[in-house]
């Protein structure tokens, strides 16, 4: 799960062997995010344990290609296998256990939808110069409008789910956090 592509070369020991090796899995995948994919199958067992009502199935779905776009993983399923899975609500890695951060309990949050891309196409026109003669050329535009998207800072967005988190947090809490 959670994985990225493994070039053979750059690896101590083959990255699909699983090689066992001083007391630990050596191989792609052995390490990232295997607690946390724990966690969610021992939630789904225990939901099934406790018979717990649900308006709709709940899939425990574990894929690799997370951090390459997904094209071997969620998307692909999504494009390819929709019908089977048409969730309302994914539960991926986001989110940490933290103390002394909102207040003096602990908080487990859940992100949702902490990570985003941001597609740009930058298109530039004219004539090209002398190399030694960068100064409006369209790779001079170019480039400074990429140093202008570099600088963006996407505000804060407190949507419903962020508050609904703040509003139940804060009957958690005691005090503030130091």
């Amino acid at each position: 799960m959670d994985v990225v592509p493994a070039v053979s070369s750059a690896w101590e020991a083959p990255p699909f062997a699983g090689e066992l090796r001083d007391g630990y899995v050596w191989g792609r995948g052995t390490i990232d995010d295997k607690g946390l994919g724990t966690i969610h199958l021992m939630d789904v067992l225990l939901m099934k344990r406790l018979v717990v009502p649900l308006d709709r199935d709940l899939i425990l779905m574990a894929v690799a290609d997370e951090e390459e776009d997904g094209e071997n993983g969620a998307r692909w399923m999504v494009e390819n296998r929709w019908s089977e899975i048409e969730c309302e609500y994914v539960w991926d890695e986001g989110g940490t256990g933290s103390e002394d951060i909102i207040g003096r309990s602990p908080v487990f949050a859940v992100s949702v939808s902490e990570k985003t891309s941001m597609v740009v196409t930058l298109r530039a026109t004219g004539s090209e110069g002398h190399e030694s003669m960068t100064r409006a050329t369209p790779v001079d535009r170019l480039v400074s409008a990429l140093q202008t998207v570099q600088r963006i800072k996407p505000g804060m967005r407190f949507d419903e789910v962020t508050k609904e988190f703040f509003r139940r947090v804060a009957g958690t809490q005691s005090a503030p956090a130091s």
